[in-house]
């Protein structure tokens, strides 16, 4: 038989995890911002093969498994909550704030790796123009940087369509699981009371023939109308 863990399992595993998440997103964000600043040598970290390199690499790798893991997290505990006869505002209110931590951690998690991408990027072309002071190889470099700086705008615009689409999801989502719960109660109350559910057959039947009403006539005075164009 399958078990299924309950809403306070979930819970507390989702804090357990928010805290791990926390310490490991601390420390990858302060070696990034490290290497991204203004002052120091980051020669040996933005080189695809030095070991700060590969310990960035390897922490985002790990970063994102356990941000997906505390999505998961979070889509569990939503569906064991849409299991709960009432759901109290607390309840809600506790899911809400674990979805906005996740946001949270999601949004600076790709806001270092980005940095420090773009850096890369930005150094390895310096390093392969530097090596040439022809006005052609300025000139190159300075098309390349115009065209990485388009390329930052076009990703920025993807990500800011890519959260809009996300709240929408949720936001539908939230709107589906709250009209499957009114219709339940609705149902629930119509079929404890018969004279009740009778009345509301008549209305939907009342509110169809409405319907059918208006879209004749106005079906019929766009006919007068193009009647009345023609002559």
């Amino acid at each position: 038989m399958s078990y299924y863990p309950t809403l306070e399992e979930l819970r507390k595993s989702a804090r357990a995890l928010e805290n791990e998440i926390d310490q490991k997103l601390s420390s990858f964000t302060k070696l990034g911002s490290k290497y991204t600043s203004d002052f120091g040598d980051r020669s040996s970290f933005l080189s695809n093969g030095s070991s700060s390199s590969q310990m960035f690499d390897t922490m985002a790798i790990e970063l994102h498994e356990l941000l997906d893991k505390l999505a998961s997290l979070n889509e569990s505990m939503s569906s064991a909550m849409d299991t709960l006869p009432v759901a109290d505002a607390v309840t809600k209110h506790t899911l809400q704030r674990h979805r906005e931590i996740l946001k949270n951690y999601r949004d600076e998690f790709e806001a270092t790796r980005k940095k420090v991408q773009e850096r890369r990027q930005r150094e390895e072309l310096f390093r392969t123009l530097n090596g040439s002071g022809s006005r052609q190889d300025q000139s190159l470099s300075a098309m390349l940087q115009r065209e990485n700086d388009h390329a930052k705008r076009g990703h920025h615009l993807i990500d800011n369509t890519i959260n809009v689409a996300l709240n929408i999801r949720e936001n539908l989502g939230q709107q589906q699981r709250l009209m499957k719960t009114i219709h339940q109660k609705v149902t629930t109350f119509a079929n404890r009371f018969p004279l009740v559910n009778s009345l509301l057959q008549k209305i939907y039947v009342r509110k169809r023939r409405d319907a059918i009403v208006l879209g004749s006539v106005i079906a019929l005075c766009v006919v007068l109308i193009l009647i009345y164009l023609i002559h």
